[in-house]
C-alpha cells in the first residue's frame, strides 16, 4: 500500500478556466480534484488499479473500469474509462475501503468530501 501524495501544483496543467485541479498519486491509485475559486469541490476522479469512480456536482457519481490500452504490446494506446450503465454500489464500497487508508496525507477537507461522496 502506497499513500497518495499531492503532485506539485507547479507541474499540474490547469485546463479548466475558473477551476483549480489538484492531483494526488500513489503506486496503484490516482486522484484528481477540481475546485472552484471558493475551494468547493465540483468534480473528482479516483482510480485504484482498474477500478474507477467519478463524481460531478451536476451529474453525480459514476463507476467504471480503466483499460490501460496496453493489451497489445505492438500498440501503445492511451488509457480509456469504460463506464458502468449505473453506479455500481459494490465498486463504490470497495473504493471507499481502499481510499480511506491511503488518503491520510490528502488535504483533510478533500479527503472528508470524497469519503462522504463514496458513502451514499
Amino acid at each position: 500500500m502506497e499513500l497518495l501524495q499531492e503532485i506539485d501544483a507547479r507541474v499540474v496543467v490547469q485546463k479548466e478556466s475558473g477551476l483549480k485541479m489538484r492531483w494526488f498519486q500513489g503506486k496503484e491509485s490516482d486522484l484528481s480534484v477540481w475546485q472552484n475559486s471558493e475551494g468547493d469541490i465540483v468534480h473528482f476522479q479516483l482510480s485504484y488499479g482498474t477500478a474507477y469512480v467519478e463524481w460531478d456536482r451536476e451529474k453525480g457519481l459514476k463507476t467504471g473500469w480503466v483499460d490501460d490500452g496496453e493489451s497489445n504490446p505492438g500498440r501503445n494506446r492511451s488509457p480509456i474509462v469504460h463506464y458502468d450503465p449505473y453506479p455500481d454500489r459494490k465498486c463504490i464500497g470497495w473504493m471507499a475501503a481502499q481510499f480511506d487508508p491511503i488518503s491520510i496525507y490528502v488535504d483533510r477537507n478533500v479527503r472528508s468530501f470524497i469519503l462522504q461522496a463514496l458513502h451514499l
